[in-house]
């Protein structure tokens, strides 16, 4: 009789550290897709650049746009203005124009630029938040997927990879 239920016993216990080998199992693949999909196409990166050539400036603009999970969150952005030589005596006016123009954006949408003169011009630099960028930008803050702000982008005169 003792036998029995020490079989019986056994048994169960056997059965058990089945069930819980393959809960182990279960969750172990789960966890596993989760963090492949993630890492596959959870965090891309947008890099984006536009150049703009007139008469007086050259201003070559960088974008570089961070995706998490198929959503931009933050974007770095650098713009770097060089202007001829005709132009560089004014480079001080040139410089406090393009500063005040994008002081409303440090208000109204709470970037902090960056302010850096160089020998022919200025580079300036910020990071944002996805909707403060599209703000600036003046993409509609309803797109966030990483097709929609490229397809945005390109037709802003910027190309995308």
């Amino acid at each position: 009789m003792k036998n029995n239920k020490n079989n019986d016993i056994k048994k169960k216990e056997k059965k058990n550290n089945k069930k819980v080998l393959i809960v182990s199992i279960i969750v172990f693949v789960v966890l596993f897709i989760a963090v492949i999909t993630y890492i596959l196409t959870g965090n891309k990166k947008l890099e984006c650049t536009q150049e703009i050539n007139q008469t007086q400036m050259k201003m070559t603009a960088k974008a570089n746009i961070s995706f998490s999970m198929y959503k931009a969150d933050k974007v770095d952005a650098e713009f770097n203005i060089e202007l001829d030589d005709k132009y560089i005596a004014y480079k001080d006016t040139f410089i406090e124009e393009f500063k005040k123009q994008y002081s409303t954006y440090e208000k109204q949408y709470n970037i902090k630029p960056k302010y850096e003169t160089t020998d022919k011009g200025l580079k300036m630099s910020f990071s944002a938040s996805n909707n403060s960028f599209q703000k600036v930008m003046a993409i509609s803050s309803n797109k966030d997927s990483y097709s929609q702000i490229k397809k945005d982008m390109e037709k802003a005169g910027y190309t995308c990879k």
